[in-house]
């Protein structure tokens, strides 16, 4: 890298300024360890492992810690539809293994898996995986949808 500066510069021609994303030293955010920081794991939700979790993190950093997101915060899940029970299971889910935000915010969990059940009848594990969109609106919050669930973002009463 130093040689093409050299040669840059000898050439009489100018490195263009950049927008401070790579900076020297560069600016580090870290997460605990074994936590894969960036996919940000969350250990503490009580009965299920490593669902993860979307950190926001001040661009540019200042003292203000990052913090988690509100995103998928119910823990496992089960319904019931007459004899038939539903259950969605956010061990290792990978929260926020997918992310963008353009006109809205869409975070994604793409190992989270579901199953039925009936009676001593099973469905095997299906990872279908799930998305959560929050659109950039006052009143609107995130709403889930994915694989085979129909789910639309819901209106603040």
């Amino acid at each position: 890298m130093a040689l093409l500066r050299v040669l840059l510069l000898l050439g009489g021609l100018r490195l263009p300024l950049t927008l401070g994303l790579l900076q020297d030293p560069p600016t580090v955010y870290e997460g605990p360890p074994g936590s894969y920081f960036g996919f940000a794991l969350d250990f503490h939700m009580t009965g299920v492992a490593q669902p993860g979790a979307v950190f926001l993190c001040s661009w540019p950093p200042d003292e203000t810690p990052c913090h988690p997101l509100p995103i998928d915060t119910a823990g496992n899940e089960k319904e019931t539809q007459g004899t038939l029970e539903l259950r969605t299971y956010k061990s290792h889910q990978w929260l926020g293994a997918s992310v963008t935000s353009w006109n809205g915010n869409l975070v994604c969990a793409p190992l989270q898996h579901w199953n039925a059940l009936e009676g001593e009848d099973e469905a095997f594990r299906t990872p279908t995986g799930a998305c959560f969109l929050q659109w950039v609106r006052p009143g609107w919050y995130w709403g889930h949808g994915g694989g085979c669930w129909s789910g639309n973002a819901k209106r603040r009463p």
